[in-house]
């Protein structure tokens, strides 16, 4: 079988970082984006980052129009109407992109558990495009069914890709420097990372620059702790993943307000 070609792999995986606008006043930012489930799709991504031309930066809608039609041209408009057509019967909320949506509305007092129909609205049109008030940023670039399986292995004859932990240790600092020198250039005003795993701590302590340590963590909505810091003109915001279990709209609800406090 033919491999994924080196040259272009290897520049994505130093280059690209997201989607959105770099410019808006609220970013999210992850460990990796989901999908890479076979080698299409790996090259997928690949066409439509070269489509691009090859930016740190994607819109959201674009870059996905352009994955599903090279994956599967016949179903594409099917698909892409699934994420991003809010007025279509078949319309789906992304469950990791609907509990970001529902922190950045709720921290703007724009979210009260209730109205769907604006996190519809939202995930159509104004998630991660160039003229959003957000952008969505992955501290790893190869996108991956779940953190138990890299596949790529297969699929790559770049030798960092023989397992997660070489590519962790050959991109980590550089993608880690990366987005801090971004946030330095742009300063956003929210930052808000979605992970507690004990080693993106470390990571998201290393881009902040600052601790996410007790005297910075609150406990809302049962067990899940969130991290809150303020530095310079930053508020710094770790999250669970938003699918992680037991997340209700409540809890969204709860962030946005101790976020608002700070933002004010």
């Amino acid at each position: 079988m033919t491999k994924i070609q080196k040259d272009t792999l290897e520049e994505y995986l130093k280059k690209f970082y997201g989607y959105g606008n770099l410019g808006s006043d609220f970013w999210f930012i992850g460990k990796e984006e989901a999908g890479g489930e076979s080698q299409k799709d790996i090259e997928a991504r690949l066409n439509a980052w070269k489509a691009s031309n090859k930016s740190e930066v994607a819109d959201l809608y674009e870059f996905h129009d352009r994955i599903f039609s090279y994956k599967s041209p016949e179903t594409s408009n099917a698909v892409l109407s699934r994420f991003f057509d809010h007025t279509s019967r078949k319309f789906k909320l992304q469950r990791t992109w609907a509990g970001l949506i529902k922190l950045q509305l709720a921290s703007n007092g724009a979210y009260d558990g209730k109205n769907c129909s604006i996190i519809k609205k939202y995930q159509s049109e104004w998630l991660g495009r160039f003229n959003s008030p957000n952008c969505l940023l992955e501290l790893f670039p190869i996108s991956s069914p779940s953190s138990k399986k890299f596949e790529i292995s297969e699929w790559s004859d770049i030798e960092y890709l023989k397992d997660r932990k070489s590519y962790k240790q050959a991109l980590t600092e550089i993608r880690i420097n990366k987005i801090r020198k971004l946030i330095q250039e742009h300063y956003p005003k929210v930052v808000i990372f979605y992970s507690t795993d004990k080693e993106y701590l470390d990571y998201w302590h290393q881009i902040a620059g600052i601790s996410f340590s007790e005297d910075s963590k609150i406990h809302l909505h049962k067990k899940h702790a969130v991290y809150l810091k303020k530095r310079e003109n930053t508020v710094y915001v770790v999250i669970p993943h938003p699918t992680a279990f037991g997340i209700s709209n409540k809890f969204w609800i709860e962030v946005g307000q101790e976020l608002k406090k700070l933002k004010e």
